[in-house]
């Protein structure tokens, strides 16, 4: 079985697939996390350095899987426009079942208001509306829809619990709990042989709809009810509270994040990995000053290591690592993770405590170039150069796209 997994080029945003193919080289199943790209972020531009417009990045997704399979989940992390204002492009394709996290009505309407609260005139589009407050409405009845629980508090994938088959991906229900294991070796038929892999969604959710709400009650009064912030009216009318409310909260509210284990069932298995669209040594040492001693450490040993026998991923979405201890929760399928995407585009805020299975393993950041938030972190490069990890940009600039392709 071959997997190709892939980080796409949409500047400040997200998009990354994985895909499996058969023994004929045939798409048997595909995975989608995150699909968006901040749309004012400076000069995006191309491989030439010339300006890229909003409509190359959206024909780029249109144009990502040109074999007609479809896509078969697509998970979203959380509801920043940087992570599903694409989701409208990838509509072209079949998707089958869509991964969300779980929300109340009170949060999806603090969320409605955020979004709002950040716009000029008050206004959020009618996809990302949809997205947030009828998703299955929004996907249509040929897609099935499933919400991940919020974490509850200590669970985790520690220890010798019962490693069982997991649940398959058409028995899932409307909704299940965190660390939910997805089996999809059953969609995967391969000369007889099931691939033992599993995708294990993981929703945090720290307090901050709850500390948001406090801000709320204390700005508007006792008599305040949390479905005005559904109503654009209101919001026009009070964007300057309103603001000073979600600001109120560092990075916001979105620091809630899904992240997701993709990767084998039985810890480190049989697998070679090579890279099939990307330079590993032409752009993969993070800074100068530590050019020598990571170098050093690759060409002895550490790519190898890195390629073969750990195919799994973590995907982070923009979750906070001084909220999550990620390495404790994915507990003994850590060992089976080659690849990290960084959280929040390499951001320093989230890094945080930098808690994160870096070592030794390729770390994604994706981000735009000229973006104004100072993404990727010079600090974050310097702690996954200090743990021997190899540092991958992916921009918007087509060049940037970092696709690894597995035997499994």
């Amino acid at each position: 079985m071959n997997m190709i997994r892939t980080f796409h080029p949409v500047g400040q945003g997200a998009f990354y697939s994985e895909e499996f193919f058969n023994s004929e080289q045939n798409c048997v199943f595909r995975i989608v996390y995150d699909c968006g790209s901040l749309k004012y972020c400076g000069l995006q531009r191309n491989s030439y350095g010339t300006p890229l417009e909003r409509e190359d990045i959206e024909e780029r997704v249109k144009r990502a899987f040109p074999n007609g399979h479809g896509i078969d989940i697509l998970f979203v992390s959380h509801f920043d426009e940087d992570h599903v204002n694409l989701i409208p492009c990838l509509k072209s394709y079949q998707i089958r079942r869509v991964i969300l996290p779980l929300l109340s009505a009170e949060e999806r309407y603090m969320l409605t208001g955020y979004h709002l609260s950040r716009s000029r005139w008050g206004r959020i589009s009618d996809a990302l509306n949809s997205i947030i407050n009828n998703p299955e409405d929004y996907f249509g009845n040929d897609t099935k829809v499933t919400f991940v629980r919020p974490a509850d508090g200590e669970r985790s994938l520690m220890g010798n619990e019962v490693d069982d088959e997991g649940v398959g991906v058409d028995d899932l229900q409307r909704e299940v709990p965190s660390l939910t294991k997805i089996s999809i070796g059953n969609n995967l038929p391969d000369s007889g042989r099931m691939l033992r892999w599993l995708l294990i969604p993981y929703n945090h959710k720290p307090h901050r709809y709850y500390n948001l709400k406090g801000e709320l009650k204390n700005a508007f009064g006792a008599g305040f009810q949390i479905a005005n912030l559904k109503d654009p009216d209101f919001v026009i009318k009070n964007l300057k509270d309103l603001r000073r409310c979600y600001k109120a909260l560092p990075d916001g509210i979105n620091r809630n994040s899904m992240a997701l284990y993709s990767g084998p069932r039985d810890g480190a298995c049989s697998s070679i990995g090579e890279v099939v669209d990307g330079d590993i040594w032409g752009r993969y040492c993070p800074c100068d000053q530590f050019a020598e001693y990571w170098l050093d450490r690759v060409l002895r040993h550490e790519q190898s290591s890195i390629f073969h026998g750990c195919p799994g991923c973590l995907y982070t979405g923009d979750i906070s690592l001084d909220d999550a201890d990620l390495t404790r929760v994915f507990g003994r399928y850590v060992k089976s993770i080659g690849m990290v995407q960084l959280p929040h585009h390499g951001s320093l805020n989230s890094f945080g405590n930098g808690n994160l299975p870096i070592d030794g393993r390729v770390c994604v950041a994706t981000y735009g170039e000229k973006n104004q938030f100072g993404h990727p972190a010079f600090a974050v490069k310097r702690a996954v150069a200090e743990k021997c990890g190899l540092w991958v940009d992916v921009t918007e600039t087509d060049k940037s796209r970092f696709k690894v392709k597995y035997t499994v």
